[in-house]
């Protein structure tokens, strides 16, 4: 969300199994593994650090809970959403930020690289982040 507010990056909130308003005010159940998440990876820290993290962390999620974004509870199929919210993704981009270079020396392999390691999660759920700095 950082990003979002300083960069003006794109967030599209999408929330699988969870209602945006739960998102929204992290009570119940979700707000009870979070603060557990938070103590967990940050009780080292101390009090005062796990504190200032979840706060952060509550903080964000309020924002992200207040954008636009996708409910899958309101969808009957999720294949259909998918297919929507990669065409609103791609209607949102300015493709002309994303180029191509004629020439991509280098890439194949790590390109093949990314398609093996999806292929070997294929039971598992995984979330890919590819970052780097574009152009060629």
């Amino acid at each position: 969300m950082e990003c979002h507010r300083t960069h003006g990056q794109i967030v599209v909130p999408v929330f699988y199994d969870v209602d945006p308003s739960v998102v929204r005010h992290q009570n119940g159940d979700f707000g009870k593994v979070l603060r557990a998440t938070v103590k967990k990876t940050y009780f080292v820290s101390g009090d005062e650090r796990m504190e200032h993290v979840l706060a952060k962390w509550r903080s964000a999620l309020t924002q992200a809970a207040n954008l636009s974004g996708w409910d899958v509870n309101n969808c009957r199929n999720e294949a259909e959403l998918v297919q929507q919210i990669v065409e609103d993704i791609l209607t949102k981009l300015d493709i002309t930020l994303l180029p191509i270079t004629e020439f991509p020396v280098g890439l194949g392999s790590r390109v093949q690289g990314v398609i093996e390691f999806i292929e070997n999660q294929s039971s598992q759920i995984c979330i890919i982040g590819i970052w780097g700095m574009g152009g060629s």
